[in-house]
C-alpha cells in the first residue's frame, strides 16, 4: 500500500463548490422592477377591497361634471361608418369616468419595436370585480407627406382629389410619428375604461351631456359659434376657411350646422383626420381608391354626409318644436307634480331640481315658472 506524497490531495478530500457568481446588473435590475410592479399592484388589489366603490356616488360625481358646458362639448365625437355618421363617448368623457370610478387601472405594455412598426397593448382592469380588456394598439413608423426631400424612403403613393400626388414614406425619426402613436394609444385607453363603465350609466351621462350643451346654445347662440370658431383656431383653422367650407358667414351658422361643426372639431382632436382632410373630402373623392386612405377616410365620409346631416338635424328639431301629443304632456305633468312634491319635501337632489326647471320651461302651459 502506497502513503500519498505531501502536497497531494486525498482521494477522500472533499472538493469546495464554486461561489456562486453576482448577478449581472441587468438581471438585477429586471428583478428589482418585477417586485415593485408586484408590490404595487398588491397594494391595489388591497385598497380595493379596503375602499370599494359606490356606483350611485359615481354616477353622480359624473352628472354633476357633465353639467359643466365646457367639459360636456368635448365629451362626444363622431364618427362615420359605412352611410352613417355614429356618435360616442369620446377620450375626455373617458377620463371623467376613470377619475370618478377609482379602482380602475390602465396599463400600457411594448409588446415589440422594429423598423417598420411598433406594437403596445393596453389593459384595463377593474380591481374589484377583477374584469380587465386588453387591446392591442399597431403604430406604423410612415407618415404622409405633398412633397419629398433628398433621403426619404418612398413606401407608396397616391393622387388626391386635387389631382396632385402624396407620398407615402418612412418616418426619419420618432418625432415624425409621435403623435400618431399618441392619438392610437389614447383611443385603446378610452376603449377600455369604456367597456369597464356600466351602461346605463353611459347611456344617462349622454343624455346630460346633450342637454347640458342644447341649454347653452339656447341661451348665448352667438357664444356657442365664438366658441366653436375659438376651437378651430386652436387647431389651425381661421374663421375664413370656416365661412369658405359652410358657403356663408360664420354668424348665419344655424344649430344643424353648429352640431357639424362640433363633430367634426372633435374627431380632428380625437385623430380621426386634419383640416386638411375636410378641406380634400369637400372637392371631391379620392381617386387613389386602391390605396389604404386612414383616418382622412373617416373625415371624409362625414362629410359627404354634411348637407344629408345637417337636413335630418333640422328635421329632428323642427319635430321636436311640434306640440307634444296627450300623453307626453300627461306624462310630463305627473314627472312636474312629482318633482314639486320632493322639492316641497325638501328632498330633491340638484339633479332633479333641474330636471325640474328645465321641463317647467319646457312647458310653461303646465306649471309656469314664477
Amino acid at each position: 500500500m502506497t502513503t500519498p506524497q505531501a502536497g497531494t490531495a486525498s482521494s477522500t478530500a472533499l472538493v469546495q463548490a464554486p461561489a456562486r457568481a453576482p448577478l449581472a446588473p441587468v438581471e438585477a435590475g429586471a428583478a428589482a422592477l418585477t417586485a415593485q410592479v408586484e408590490a404595487r399592484i398588491k397594494a391595489q388589489f388591497f385598497l380595493a377591497r379596503q375602499f370599494p366603490r359606490n356606483w350611485l356616488d359615481v354616477r353622480s360625481r359624473l352628472l354633476e361634471a357633465f353639467a359643466r358646458p365646457i367639459l360636456a362639448e368635448g365629451a362626444i365625437y363622431a364618427k362615420p361608418i359605412g352611410d352613417k355618421k355614429v356618435e360616442g363617448l369620446s377620450i375626455r368623457f373617458a377620463e371623467e369616468a376613470f377619475r370618478a370610478m377609482g379602482n380602475v387601472t390602465v396599463e400600457t405594455m411594448l409588446v415589440s419595436d422594429d423598423e417598420d412598426k411598433r406594437v403596445y397593448t393596453v389593459t384595463g382592469t377593474d380591481m374589484e370585480t377583477l374584469a380587465s380588456l386588453p387591446v392591442s394598439v399597431v403604430v406604423t413608423k410612415q407618415m404622409e407627406r405633398a412633397s419629398t426631400k433628398a433621403g426619404d424612403v418612398i413606401l407608396a403613393e397616391r393622387t388626391n382629389s386635387r389631382g396632385l400626388t402624396t407620398y407615402v414614406i418612412k418616418a426619419r425619426s420618432e418625432d415624425d410619428y409621435r403623435s400618431k402613436e399618441q392619438a392610437l394609444l389614447q383611443k385603446a385607453r378610452r376603449d377600455v375604461i369604456l367597456f369597464l363603465t356600466p351602461g346605463d350609466i353611459k347611456e344617462e351621462c349622454e343624455a346630460k351631456i346633450r342637454q347640458t350643451v342644447k341649454n347653452r346654445d339656447k341661451a348665448d347662440p352667438q357664444g356657442a359659434i365664438n366658441r366653436v370658431a375659438k376651437l378651430f383656431y386652436g387647431v389651425g383653422v381661421t374663421t375664413a376657411e370656416i365661412e369658405k367650407f359652410l358657403g356663408h358667414p360664420l354668424a348665419a351658422m344655424n344649430e344643424a350646422e353648429l352640431h357639424v361643426l362640433r363633430s367634426l372639431y372633435n374627431a380632428i382632436k380625437e385623430g380621426e383626420g386634419t383640416w386638411a382632410d375636410v378641406i380634400e373630402a369637400k372637392l371631391g373623392t379620392n381617386t387613389g381608391a386602391d390605396e389604404p386612405k386612414g383616418a382622412g377616410a373617416k373625415l371624409g365620409d362625414l362629410l359627404k354626409n354634411t348637407k344629408k346631416a345637417t337636413e335630418e338635424l333640422a328635421g329632428a328639431m323642427a319635430a321636436a318644436a311640434a306640440p307634444a301629443s296627450p300623453a307626453m304632456l300627461e306624462y310630463t305633468r305627473r314627472r312636474i307634480v312629482a318633482l314639486l312634491t320632493q322639492e316641497a319635501r325638501g328632498t330633491i337632489t340638484a339633479e332633479d331640481a333641474e330636471e325640474l326647471r328645465q321641463l317647467r320651461m319646457d312647458s310653461p302651459e303646465l306649471f309656469p315658472l314664477k
